[in-house]
């Protein structure tokens, strides 16, 4: 009942017409606790915590979503409107891929094992997801700061057999056959004063830990079990290493109890050069813009115009100069922008002023872009305190977009002072 029909009705219980699922209902479904006649009510979970079953197709899924034409099952995912609790494969290895039984909650939004996107909301919550490191072949190349490389990787076992080695049985808690198909997201360790080091490690749902490392001339991966037995060692030249892309081609170490392949591949959402930036598939990077803005997930640049340093001040003997947050002249200039997830760029290295201001001094600037619906704010924040905002109106897509300034500490020039960039077609 609607309210239009029968207030008492409506105000009486919460009923709903069920339908075949469509792509549409994604977070919109209800889990049936017995069989529904048609015409008639059944009881059924809208949201919490419920029992149901699972087609699982990736076993580092912590997600599940409905799926177009499906009512028995879910489908497991990277991001989604249920989260898994609890499922059969966790325990049983044969039922680790495929149909199965889990616990799940559901009706609220679950970002999941790749941090996707979640149903109407911007993908790619956990940024940043790169980082400046100098290792190796992956090493500084201008005023000491690092090659950009992923925050977190993800390490996938090809494939994976016993070997005959002696101690394996003695040692090892599980079969090496059980990891094909595993995956384990790898994380960048900080070294103890928070920065970042040579090495990324993490563990899976079978307790199996790996790790990729920096060792000499090689990059190294180590994958032990919850004993801290080692099931196999890979080694790849750095020089031949892909710092921010896939890599495949690594040799297994003489000895290891797992005769083992594997592959390594950014987070989906690194924006490194020249590799796929989120969302994945091609989706909308915000879900309430135009799909141009697909053209965008990869970076782009930022122009800003007008800047200036204030006017000093006349104190009857000298000229007193600007405070420090009014010297914004070396801010103009040119800001490569990355994809910071939830609709957002950032500006993520030292800002070099235009040559006719400083030439080729880099300065720390902060910079950020954020899409709000159909408007655009890009705002910069200097070492000493200087602020300033830009807005835009209206823009379109293979338009340029021209932001002006509406707020901070930078003074008037009396030109316009703007910010711009190009919206791809």
């Amino acid at each position: 009942f609607n309210p239009a029909v029968s207030l008492d009705g409506f105000r009486r219980e919460v009923a709903f017409r069920g339908v075949v699922p469509t792509a549409s209902h994604e977070g919109r479904f209800a889990v049936l606790l017995e069989p529904a006649l048609s015409g008639r009510i059944a009881r059924a979970y809208v949201a919490g915590v419920c029992q149901v079953k699972i087609n699982v197709s990736d076993i580092a899924h912590t997600c599940a979503e409905v799926v177009s034409g499906e009512t028995g099952m879910l489908a497991s995912s990277d991001s989604g409107s249920a989260q898994i609790l609890w499922r059969e494969g966790t325990a049983n290895i044969n039922l680790a891929l495929g149909e199965q039984w889990a616990i799940v909650r559901f009706a609220s939004t679950c970002n999941g094992s790749k941090n996707g996107s979640s149903a109407g909301a911007c993908g790619c919550k956990d940024g940043p997801y790169e980082i400046s490191v100098d290792c190796g072949d992956c090493g500084a190349y201008y005023y000491d700061v690092g090659t950009t490389m992923p925050k977190y990787w993800w390490l996938t076992i090809t494939g994976s057999v016993s070997t005959s080695y002696a101690y394996y049985d003695a040692c090892t808690s599980i079969a090496c056959e059980q990891l094909a198909g595993y995956k384990v997201r790898l994380t960048n360790e900080s070294d103890a004063y928070g920065g970042t080091t040579c090495a990324w490690s993490g563990s899976g749902s079978l307790c199996v830990h790996a790790e990729l490392a920096l060792d000499g001339a090689n990059w190294k991966i180590t994958v032990t079990d919850k004993a801290a037995c080692v099931l196999a060692v890979l080694r790849k030249a750095a020089d031949q290493f892909n710092c921010c892309g896939d890599n495949g081609g690594w040799t297994l170490d003489p000895g290891s109890s797992c005769d083992m392949t594997v592959t390594l591949a950014p987070d989906p959402c690194t924006c490194c050069p020249s590799t796929p930036c989120p969302p994945p598939d091609n989706a909308p990077v915000c879900r309430d813009t135009d799909c141009c803005l697909d053209n965008l997930n990869c970076g782009f640049s930022v122009t800003v115009h007008n800047l200036v340093i204030g006017n000093p001040h006349w104190n009857g003997t000298t000229f007193d100069p600007p405070p420090p947050d009014q010297d914004c002249l070396w801010m103009n200039g040119v800001y490569g922008m990355a994809w910071a997830g939830d609709c957002t760029w950032k500006f993520r290295d030292d800002h070099s002023a235009p040559d006719d201001i400083f030439p080729h001094y880099p300065v720390k600037v902060a910079a950020l872009l954020t899409l709000a619906g159909r408007v655009w704010t890009f705002t910069l924040k200097g070492p000493t305190g200087q602020t300033a905002s830009f807005q835009s109106s209206g823009w379109e897509c293979g338009t340029l977009v021209r932001m002006l300034f509406n707020g901070g500490t930078c003074p008037d020039s009396g030109l316009p002072r703007t910010a711009e960039f190009t919206v791809p077609p």
